[in-house]
């Protein structure tokens, strides 16, 4: 996917909601991509979405930028809720950012006109701060594609995991409210992608699963 040119931290708080319009016009963009342009993407090859059973896009996720405080992270959640064209926001703390980067994180699912998106954000200390922009951006974006049966997750996984230099990251068969999924990543590029069933059509919107990338 084109990345989203996040700054390093949040903006202040007076300037989220100009960030927040930039970040929403990226995420509809990042919408419009087919699912034979995401596979293409991430692969460096073009595959068949139909052999694959996906059936479409079912959200993009992006990284808003690294937090010092979680009082930051507070007024950025409160900007969020209060921003016009967001609805149906839920937030939750990342398992994965401690786990692996040593560092506390958070997911924030949303909708904008009826379609489901994700973003992230991690607190900048430890192994994390180290990182480049665009390698905390590459690992915590992604697009995620909808197939048409749970099974077809872990089988997709399974098959795309095979390739060199394709890793699989991750796999939930039948979360709280009943989404399967599981992550990729690319070694050549860094690049994250999705694989989901969510039991509804891919460009429908509900509640976000809080799925993390990285």
């Amino acid at each position: 996917m084109m990345l989203f040119d996040a700054p390093a931290v949040l903006p202040p708080q007076d300037e989220h909601p100009a960030y927040l319009e930039r970040i929403v016009d990226h995420l509809e963009q990042a919408r419009r991509s087919t699912p034979e342009q995401v596979l293409k993407e991430f692969l460096g090859a073009p595959a068949d979405p139909a052999t694959l059973q996906v059936d479409g896009v079912h959200h993009v996720a992006v990284y808003a930028g690294d937090y010092v405080t979680e009082d930051d992270f507070d007024n950025w959640l409160a900007s969020i809720e209060a921003f016009g064209a967001v609805r149906d926001v839920r937030h939750g703390p990342s398992y994965i950012a401690p786990r692996l980067y040593g560092t506390p994180g958070h997911w924030i699912n949303l909708t904008v006109d009826g379609y489901e998106y994700e973003l992230f954000n991690c607190r900048a200390r430890g192994e994390w701060a180290t990182f480049s922009v665009r390698r905390k951006t590459a690992l915590m974006s992604h697009h995620a594609l909808s197939v048409n049966r749970p099974e077809q997750v872990l089988a997709m996984l399974d098959f795309l995991g095979a390739r060199p230099g394709i890793e699989q990251l991750a796999y939930t068969p039948a979360d709280e409210i009943g989404h399967t999924y599981g992550h990729l990543q690319s070694a050549e590029t860094g690049l994250v992608l999705e694989v989901v069933y969510a039991g509804a059509p891919a460009y429908g919107a509900g509640p976000g699963h809080g799925a993390e990338a990285a």
